[in-house]
């Protein structure tokens, strides 16, 4: 088993746990800092940063140029997604990098905003500096 492996395992499991967890005692509520620090360019440090629902909105309903990134896997797509958004799961996203463009904001998004938050990592550790992780994920939305 590669480390890759091990470590979707591990999340998948603190997933099932924290579902269980807001399943049986409410909402989990964390707070969320932004920027949060990802990859190092150079000597600067690169950062994605956390976004709320409601600037989220107030992006799309502007018309603000973005790419807006569900994670979830295609059966929790399926299920509803916000308005324009694409699914690229997180399971995929490091073989798809090369369908998103650097010079758009790139908005990204889960069930509660940790698989998001994975993704945009993955995402500043390979180049991209204009990424943005909905804090809550889509839960917030409602």
């Amino acid at each position: 088993m590669n480390k890759r492996n091990f470590t979707l395992i591990g999340l998948a499991i603190v997933s099932l746990l924290l579902f269980s967890f807001n399943q049986l005692h409410g909402s989990l509520r964390l707070p969320l800092a932004a920027p949060t620090v990802g990859a190092t360019a150079g000597k600067q440090k690169v950062a994605y940063h956390n976004i709320s629902a409601q600037e989220l909105k107030q992006w799309i309903n502007s018309g603000k140029d973005m790419l807006l990134i569900d994670v979830r896997e295609p059966s929790e797509f399926q299920e509803g997604y916000l308005p324009g958004a694409v699914n690229i799961p997180l399971g995929q996203l490091e073989n798809r990098l090369q369908e998103i463009s650097k010079d758009k904001d790139v908005v990204l998004y889960c069930r509660s905003g940790r698989r998001s938050a994975l993704a945009a990592d993955i995402m500043v550790k390979n180049g991209f500096q204009r990424v943005f992780n909905l804090a809550g994920g889509i839960l917030s939305w409602h």
